[in-house]
């Protein structure tokens, strides 16, 4: 396993630890978050929100996300991308049981604003799946108190 040194890096051992879970289990994902604090913020963000945005592994999806939000969880890199952009990039394909990404976007953004563009979002979507995601996504930020 290497550090990853791009965005793309870090997909491609996202996508391998994933690959490789029949085989190992979750071995290689906890490998490789203790490798992530060596990785800038930056990099580790633009590679989840691409895992969250891919809709080419349609075998693997779940397992995609479900790895790259415990990276969210784990390591909680801090993000200075504007929020409308991160949700127009995953929402359409997030996989609403993935608790992770609300969770880490609250802990990123206040609550108060999140909850607002999600609304605009839900009023307004650009995508299919858009309304009822950024619904879902909203009642997994009022879950916490």
């Amino acid at each position: 396993m290497k550090i990853p040194k791009s965005s793309q890096d870090l997909i491609e051992e996202i996508y391998i630890c994933v690959d490789l879970s029949e085989k190992l289990g979750d071995l290689r994902i906890r490998q490789l978050y203790k490798i992530l604090n060596k990785v800038s913020d930056e990099i580790i963000i633009q590679g989840v929100i691409q895992i969250f945005e891919n809709k080419n592994r349609n075998n693997t999806l779940y397992l995609d996300q479900l790895y790259a939000g415990q990276i969210l969880t784990q390591i909680n890199p801090k993000s200075t991308i504007d929020l409308k952009l991160i949700l127009d990039k995953t929402l359409d394909n997030w996989n609403k049981s993935i608790s992770n990404l609300p969770y880490w976007l609250l802990n990123n953004y206040t609550k108060e604003t999140l909850k607002n563009e999600l609304l605009t979002i839900s009023n307004h979507p650009l995508k299919s799946n858009e309304k009822d995601n950024a619904e879902t996504m909203i009642w997994w930020i009022e879950q916490v108190k």
